[in-house]
């Protein structure tokens, strides 16, 4: 968890996005 945080820390938009889209790929497959 620390390191999510971290990661969407250092890029929120692209972390945001790429969270977001493996959310909808799980729930889409």
């Amino acid at each position: 968890m620390f390191m999510d945080k971290v990661t969407l820390s250092n890029v929120p938009r692209i972390g945001d996005v790429l969270t977001f889209l493996e959310i909808i790929k799980s729930l889409n497959v």
